[in-house]
């Protein structure tokens, strides 16, 4: 059974002794929870020693996953999050392992009932599961709408290629191949087609000098310098 012991400068430390270990470990979970693990053999006194030893280190950790945190969704059974065209649905069961599929237009994964949904290895395979859905929507809906816009604006690309960046939403190489981020699908649909257009106008112009503001601003009725401040309230690193 765990026991929490409330540290003067960490906060309430959650301690866990375990049976097959070898090392005394710990980590900071989503919520910022100091997990201390300790070998069934070792003193749990010995095991606060370390944690002092490593409380620097632990302060450190604290802030930055606070700054991760403050970015990323952490999902849960309700938590509310959708993609373009699906909607994530978690579902706990008893099951010893967890499982994904995705339909039309859900998203839906089950897990142990039994598992901590705070633990990284959680988080991680959620994430795991949205980018899939991601790329999927994105390989479907991407192409044939950048192709579109390519002929109503009278600017051929050769190669359009879809790929997991979080550095940047879109970009078009000096051989005219452009190349978009999944991650456009959590942007409202007017934003995806902006990133098109800016993506597209490189064509002409392969820098963001005046002539390609102009342009961009031609091909987006005026609206080049609000879409560009409305792009700054999006993020691919809140999730």
């Amino acid at each position: 059974m765990d026991k929490v012991f409330d540290h003067p400068e960490l906060g309430p430390v959650i301690i866990r002794k375990r049976t097959g270990l070898r090392r005394l470990s710990i980590r900071i979970d989503i919520k910022k929870r100091v997990i201390l693990t300790i070998p069934y053999a070792v003193a749990t006194a010995e095991g606060l020693a370390f944690l002092e030893r490593k409380s620097d280190w632990v302060k450190k950790s604290i802030i930055t996953i606070t700054h991760k945190i403050e970015k990323k969704t952490i999902f849960s059974p309700e938590t509310e999050f959708f993609t373009k065209s699906h909607r994530l649905v978690l579902i706990p069961e008893s099951r010893t392992r967890m499982a994904v599929s995705i339909d039309a237009d859900s998203l839906t994964i089950r897990y142990p009932e039994s598992i901590d949904i705070l633990h990284s290895e959680f988080q991680d395979f959620v994430r795991t599961a949205v980018e899939k859905t991601l790329t999927l929507e994105a390989k479907t809906i991407i192409p044939p709408l950048a192709l579109a816009i390519s002929k109503e604006t009278n600017l051929p690309f050769k190669n359009i290629s879809i790929k997991k960046v979080k550095s940047r939403w879109g970009s078009c190489s000096a051989q005219n191949n452009l190349n978009f981020s999944i991650y456009l699908m959590l942007l409202p649909d007017h934003l995806i087609q902006y990133v098109i257009i800016h993506e597209l106008c490189h064509i002409k112009q392969k820098n963001h000098g005046p002539k390609f503001w102009a342009l961009l601003d031609k091909l987006t009725d005026g609206k080049a310098k609000l879409l560009a401040k409305e792009m700054k309230n999006h993020s691919t690193r809140y999730f």
